[in-house]
């Protein structure tokens, strides 16, 4: 019977160029009643590929109010360095990760952008047109062809779903922030769906 042996963090493990943060909705049972809670969880990758928890917690809400200790506490804990966080677009999230990891490139989660298109359509049939047209923009080789087809893409979702061209266009900066690293890692970058 072969064993498994988990390899050691490097030693770098504190110096993440990447984080990812999101946070998943769960039951819990809260002063005598079942609530639904936020639990945020941060993950990093070092320079060497390794992925880490850096951080794990409760956030009452996705307001600005309740997410600044989230990523203050994993600062606090040492992370340095961090060249692109990938998360949602709440904006408490938004404003809490630019307040602690300044300088740090924001890449908006690709996935959340397209369900967040798509809740604009109205109907189940739209939407699923909307998801479509914007699920390949992401996916094809080369910074340019992304973003020519990210404007085709708004541009076909002006005839059909104004509201969600409205989203893509506005997205648009965070959304592509992966294009500035390697090609490799886009693939990785562009979502926080790890």
């Amino acid at each position: 019977m072969a064993s498994c042996t988990v390899p050691p963090p490097p030693p770098n493990a504190l110096s993440p160029p990447c984080l990812w943060i999101d946070a998943t909705y769960v039951k819990c049972r809260r002063e005598g009643r079942v609530a639904s809670t936020a639990v945020a969880t941060a993950i990093g990758c070092d320079t060497d590929g390794w992925r880490h928890v850096l951080g794990i917690g409760v956030v009452d809400t996705e307001s600005h109010g309740s997410w600044p200790a989230f990523p203050r506490g994993i600062g606090a804990g040492g992370v340095r360095g961090v060249r692109l966080v990938t998360s949602d677009a709440h904006e408490g999230l938004r404003r809490a990760v630019e307040e602690e990891f300044q300088g740090a490139a924001r890449q908006r989660c690709v996935v959340h952008l397209m369900r967040d298109c798509a809740r604009a359509a109205g109907s189940r049939r739209l939407a699923k047109r909307v998801r479509r047209i914007v699920a390949p923009v992401s996916r094809l080789k080369g910074a340019g062809a992304v973003r020519a087809a990210c404007h085709i893409a708004a541009d076909m979702l002006e005839g059909c779903c104004p509201e969600g061209a409205r989203i893509l266009e506005g997205a648009e900066p965070d959304a592509l922030a992966h294009l500035d690293f390697p090609a490799s890692h886009w693939k990785r970058l562009r979502t926080n769906n790890l």
